[in-house]
């Protein structure tokens, strides 16, 4: 489902009108409780995206994921997720004392703030990785969270904007969609 709706629908109960056989987005209670749970669900395309990316890595950048970011499609489900995949979670956000100290001490960072240029060295252990989920529009064109001019050389590994989540959140929600559909055919053949 598309964000954001007009202000007059309320989000909860549309998304909870979706079946869950038809919920490509992962994004109704019942499937973000399953996932809290420990299921391995569908959860919100972008969260998963960043979460394959995180276990493309292997274990070369450690198991400390600071996620900078508390939302519903990204921060809370991708959490959930790598916890049910035995990765330690530090959860961040706006009110976050010490931030910069936080997320340095952990291997991994993603950031999903939505302000340009907001992560630079001083939230990043040298040598670490970063995802970043940042897109914003600016007058010079689409760019992240990061400062990528004070992050290269610095983290070993760093996702592009655009072109870094954006394309692999696209192939999940056409994964979980082929995935579904062939849930639903194999549930009509067995009547």
């Amino acid at each position: 489902m598309e964000r954001p709706l007009p202000p007059w629908l309320p989000l909860s109960e549309i998304e909870n009108i979706v079946p869950d056989y038809l919920d490509v987005e992962g994004a109704n209670v019942r499937t973000m409780g399953r996932n809290l749970m420990g299921e391995r669900v569908l959860i919100p395309a972008t969260a998963e995206a960043t979460l394959r990316i995180i276990e493309s890595l292997g274990g070369k950048y450690g198991k400390h994921v600071c996620i900078i970011n508390r939302s519903q499609i990204i921060g809370r489900p991708l959490a959930a997720a790598l916890i049910n995949r035995d990765y330690t979670v530090t959860i961040c956000h706006s009110k976050t004392q010490n931030l910069p100290a936080i997320a340095s001490s952990c291997d991994i960072v993603v950031t999903a703030t939505g302000k340009a240029h907001f992560l630079d060295q001083k939230y990043v252990r040298k040598g670490g990785a970063v995802i970043d989920v940042g897109v914003i529009s600016t007058p010079q064109g689409i760019t992240g969270d990061c400062d990528r001019q004070n992050l290269e050389g610095y983290v070993s590994f760093l996702t592009p904007v655009p072109g870094g989540v954006g394309p692999v959140t696209t192939s999940v929600i056409m994964n979980n969609f082929v995935r579904m559909a062939m849930d639903r055919i194999e549930d009509r053949l067995k009547y």
